[in-house]
């Protein structure tokens, strides 16, 4: 299947060699094999594998000492690494150090379903740039064919039709906009406006009497009435963006202008009747933020009839040089150049980067590798890539503004969600193999998963 890649592996045990071996032949590739940790650390400075297949227990060197060589050395380089007894430490220091996966040493199915996905991403890095976009890997201005964007695809085409009210959530970056506009556009309000509106570029008192409109006399400086934003969209869609920023109180009377249809303007004593769709979208987790006190439950509730969450670019690169073509073609065309391809060697370097800025940073590197590249081929000295820390909690610039313990805790949150959402996906949501494979009670498993909201 894979049979081009270059494998190394790196045995520390029979148990080990054996358990690999066999993943390697059900992926279709054979490895070069080294007994010598010191030896493979030796290769490794020397050679380029496609993947180190490593263990966490050494006698000459730890996982994490191989992995940390391989990272420097190349950076492309995809390592997984085995452990005979995983923990959830383990599994945070090993991947946020950049590994590709993290798998128990006895997990035959595990180690091989991390080989098939490490080796599909390789696969595409090393294709030639398509002529165009796969059918139906586009929709509504959004790309990707990674089956985590088809699902919202899907979803989009379920929830357009309806009124219900929709909660997306995502980093920033990540294309929110875009999927509130395709529901827009896809719903029978189409013909009407849709409104997005920054809850965080406004300061509060600015934001309710741009939201609700105000009356003459209002304030100071309120000389004539003002229709609101609400009311403007009258018919239409509005899209209420990084809603977490929103004080408690316009929380309160968002929520009485969702629950009753009608808006109060700032200095009136009457009602208006507003007919809007409801779209909302946050790159904090909304629920965390009422566990914290820092967003109104019932808001929560009104908001959240139909949630989307919207994976971050690192968590889908398969879709990479999907949105590479796509934003080539975009941006030659918008800058009057001829139209461009990207290297493999580029490509690969756009694949080893772990985007902290989502889809929008994309966009940014091609249009600047646009216009730096001076033949019809983009080189990777063409792609010029920002500093990002290896930890996927750095990823987060708003931790940076809470104290250390909070950000902790949100990371730790995070981390629980996610890494118990993958394990039930791989586990095809038995509770009983997804605690053989990561070393948890089938009973924390459960806890973690009723705590948030996995089914």
């Amino acid at each position: 299947m894979f049979g081009g890649a270059v494998v190394l592996l790196v045995r520390a045990s029979a148990s080990g060699a054996t358990l690999a071996a066999r993943a390697l032949d059900a992926v279709g590739v054979k490895a070069r094999k080294v007994a010598v940790p010191a030896e493979a650390l030796e290769l490794i400075r020397g050679d380029d594998f496609d993947v180190i297949i490593g263990e966490m227990k050494m006698d000459e060197a730890t996982g994490l000492e191989l992995l940390k060589i391989a990272k420097t050395f190349r950076p492309e380089t995809d390592v997984v690494l085995l452990d005979r007894s995983p923990s959830v430490g383990a599994a945070v220091r090993v991947l946020s150090q950049g590994a590709s996966g993290y798998v128990t040493e006895d997990n035959f199915d595990a180690l091989a379903s991390s080989l098939r996905a490490v080796l599909a991403k390789r696969a595409l890095a090393s294709y030639d740039s398509p002529a165009r976009e796969p059918e139906d890997s586009s929709f509504g201005g959004i790309v990707g064919a990674s089956d985590c964007v088809r699902g919202i695809f899907q979803l989009i085409r379920k929830v357009a039709p309806s009124t219900a009210p929709v909660l997306i959530q995502g980093e920033s970056g990540t294309g929110k906009e875009l999927i509130a506009r395709a529901i827009h556009d896809n719903s029978p309000r189409r013909d009407r406006r849709f409104l997005a509106i920054n809850s965080a570029s406004l300061p509060e008192t600015l934001l309710e009497s741009e939201l609700f409109g105000y009356r003459r006399g209002a304030f100071t400086g309120a000389q004539t009435d003002k229709m609101g934003l609400l009311e403007s969209a009258d018919g239409g869609s509005v899209l209420l963006d990084e809603i977490g920023s929103m004080s408690k109180q316009l929380q309160s009377k968002l929520l009485r202008a969702m629950e009753e249809g009608e808006i109060m303007p700032v200095g009136s004593t009457e009602r208006v009747k507003v007919d809007v769709r409801f779209l909302a979208a946050s790159n904090r987790d909304l629920w965390e933020m009422v566990l914290s006190d820092e967003f109104r439950k019932e808001l929560y509730y009104r908001l959240n009839v139909i949630e989307i969450d919207v994976p971050p670019l690192r968590d889908r690169k398969e879709d990479i040089p999907l949105l590479t073509e796509h934003f080539l073609r975009k941006h030659c065309g918008d800058l009057g150049v001829q139209q461009k391809s990207v290297g493999k060697a580029a490509l690969r370097k756009l694949l080893g980067h772990r985007w902290p800025g989502n889809v929008r940073e994309l966009e940014n590197v091609i249009r600047r590798a646009i216009i730096l590249s001076k033949g019809p081929v983009i080189l990777a000295r063409d792609v010029q890539l920002q500093r990002s820390f290896s930890a996927s909690a750095s990823e987060r610039a708003d931790l940076l503004s809470m104290p250390y313990h909070k950000a902790k805790g949100v990371v730790e949150r995070e981390f629980q969600k996610a890494y118990v959402s993958r394990l039930l996906s791989r586990s095809g949501g038995k509770m009983k193999e997804a605690a053989q494979r990561s070393g948890l009670s089938r009973q924390s498993i459960h806890q973690i998963a009723k705590r948030h909201g996995l089914k």
